[in-house]
């Protein structure tokens, strides 16, 4: 329910004419290409420059845990007797 919240947050169109109160919310952009506001959920109702806002306004990469290479055990050559005839 908190994710679907949020989703619907951030469609929230911001206009520049709106004052800086209304920008409370997140990020937001009057066409999905262009941002026009932004301000994070926390008390400050400052503005954010627009490069910020697009580094925050894509998904969050997950970064990639690098696998362990498993070593490879030698197999030991057995020794051939040899026949005494």
């Amino acid at each position: 329910m908190q994710r679907w919240i949020r989703l619907f947050y951030r469609r929230k169109v911001v206009r520049k004419e709106s004052s800086i109160e209304d920008r409370t919310s997140i990020v937001f952009s009057v066409n999905w290409n262009e941002v026009v506001g932004c301000t994070h959920l926390s008390k400050k109702k400052e503005l954010i420059c627009k490069e910020d806002i697009k580094k925050s306004a894509g998904k969050k990469k997950k970064k990639k845990k690098k696998k362990k290479k498993k070593k490879k055990k030698k197999k030991k050559k057995k020794k051939k007797k040899k026949k005494k005839n």
